[in-house]
């Protein structure tokens, strides 16, 4: 999983308005106050699905699996807000990441949750942000 990942963050990392701007943490400033600038934050989650489409099959840490990478884009103005997002759909959505010994599915966003997608403004940061969810399959090559 960890793999799949580390593959996504380089795609993301490598469009030139996502390069150094993506990062896996909120940024603090040393007070522990949000830092106001655009970012992205890439969140990875446990396995959506980790079998083997057999009925008795146990689960292995080999198995194919169904993985979701949430994307929160904060930025401090609604335009800032779109180009991050644009750049990470441009930069997630169709694409199949390239992990040794793994085929993966192209990646999808996810449309099944009303409360991501909607841009929510922070009034005590002042920022804007927005979630986005992105899904693939990692299967053994």
């Amino acid at each position: 999983m960890k793999p799949e990942f580390n593959a996504y963050l380089a795609r993301l990392r490598a469009h030139s308005t996502l390069a150094n701007k993506t990062d896996t943490v909120s940024r603090v400033n040393t007070d522990g106050s949000p830092v106001r600038t655009n970012y992205v934050v890439a969140i990875p989650s446990t396995p959506t699905r980790l079998d083997d489409d057999r009925l008795s099959a146990p689960q292995r840490f080999e198995s194919s699996r169904g993985l979701s990478v949430d994307v929160k884009v904060v930025a401090v103005d609604i335009d800032g807000l779109w180009l991050l997002l644009e750049a990470v759909q441009t930069q997630s959505i169709g694409h199949e990441l390239i992990v040794p010994g793994r085929k993966c599915s192209p990646i999808v966003m996810a449309t099944d949750d009303l409360e991501e997608g909607r841009m929510k403004y922070d009034p005590t940061a002042k920022l804007y942000y927005i979630v986005a969810s992105f899904d693939f399959t990692s299967d053994p090559a």
